[in-house]
């Protein structure tokens, strides 16, 4: 999934003055730093001129290596309280 969406930000010309945000799932722990396809993403957004006014992600399926065994790790997630925050998010986001 990762390499399409980084495909997909490459047919984007420019992103000259655009607000945007970032809005994922993850099984990647984002601790003790930044997954490195965030990085990347929010590096290739501001190098196409973007601004981007928030981050918001949270625990999703880890299906990758030795996570596939049992069918995947954090299957619970995201769950109701990943989805309170994500309209929190989205509502912060239509204040500004």
């Amino acid at each position: 999934m990762f390499k399409n969406v980084h495909l997909f930000w490459q047919l984007f010309p420019t992103l000259s003055g655009k607000n945007t945000f970032v809005f994922y799932t993850s099984g990647f722990s984002k601790f003790p730093a930044r997954p490195p396809f965030e990085t990347t993403l929010t590096d290739q957004l501001t190098e196409k001129g973007a601004q981007i006014l928030d981050i918001f992600s949270c625990r999703g399926l880890e299906t990758v290596g030795p996570f596939k065994i049992g069918g995947g790790k954090d299957k619970s997630h995201p769950d109701e309280i990943d989805f309170y925050n994500a309209r929190d998010f989205a509502k912060s986001l239509i204040s500004i």
